[in-house]
């Protein structure tokens, strides 16, 4: 089973605070999640970028892939992420991630910026 989400969200509410834009309930069911990352134009650069994990409906979000996560290719949690990462996308900016969602039941994505806002959209993909 193929699953596709989409979704866009402002971040900068309160500045230099992550602020959630999109969330994907895999049921648990998800192996793969791809996503492209796209920042609009006229907006700041993003400054931190999260990936949020959830085991169960009912248990807390915790941290799975955190900013600098994104410039390594030895971490198990992740796949692949472009030679920009979600973590320091610029306006107009596009990032691809592959994670290992593996046994979850859902993640969600967070961003922050240092000051103004910035608008994103993730566009993602998970088969079982």
């Amino acid at each position: 089973m193929i699953a596709n989400w989409k979704s866009s969200g402002l971040v900068g509410v309160a500045y230099d605070t992550y602020d959630p834009f999109f969330t994907a309930n895999l049921g648990g069911h998800g192996r793969i999640l791809s996503a492209s990352i796209e920042s609009a134009a006229g907006g700041q650069t993003i400054t931190g970028f999260k990936v949020q994990a959830q085991a169960h409906p009912d248990g807390a979000w915790s941290d799975y892939l955190v900013d600098t996560d994104f410039d390594s290719v030895y971490n198990s949690n992740m796949r692949f992420c472009s030679d920009t990462g979600p973590h320091e996308l610029a306006a107009e900016g596009v990032a691809l991630i592959r994670i290992d969602c593996r046994g979850l039941h859902a993640i969600r994505f967070q961003a922050k910026v240092a000051s103004g806002t910035a608008t994103l959209s993730a566009y993602a993909t998970a088969g079982a």
